[in-house]
């Protein structure tokens, strides 16, 4: 997921979908400043897993980082969990490109060149932000 805001937040963590397959992906979660790993910038990095669904109605698993990531204000930054489990996991779909969120933070989503899973602002694996303004 790539994405903007309109002022300064600390990103403290995401909502991620799980498995419908009843696989736990383990990996690594990384934000970037800019686009991908190959032409940006990584700010932070960890380890993480995705554990399986529990159901279509109930597959965004909570993972709050273990430091907020300082997110400037006009500047792209991409969010990427990379995983070298083969599998499937729910994905939303009927997103906006751009949310208005708490405290008048507006964010803006963007397609990401070179995502081999098409996420951007009109679908993905990562249905929530959670931030401190």
């Amino acid at each position: 997921m790539s994405f903007s805001v309109s002022k300064k937040i600390k990103l403290a963590g995401i909502g991620l979908y799980g498995s419908h397959e009843g696989k736990t992906f383990s990996g690594t979660l990384r934000v970037v400043e800019g686009g991908t790993t190959v032409t940006g910038n990584v700010i932070y990095e960890e380890s993480a897993e995705i554990p399986p669904a529990l159901g279509q109605e109930n597959c965004i698993t909570t993972m709050m980082f273990k430091k907020p990531v300082r997110i400037k204000p006009c500047v792209d930054y991409t969010i990427e969990f990379s995983s070298t489990t083969v599998g499937y996991v729910y994905y939303g779909c009927g997103g906006k490109p751009t949310i208005d969120g708490e405290k008048g933070v507006v964010f803006e989503f963007k397609y990401l060149n070179g995502s081999s899973y098409s996420t951007g602002s009109e679908s993905g694996l990562f249905p929530e932000i959670y931030y401190l303004v």
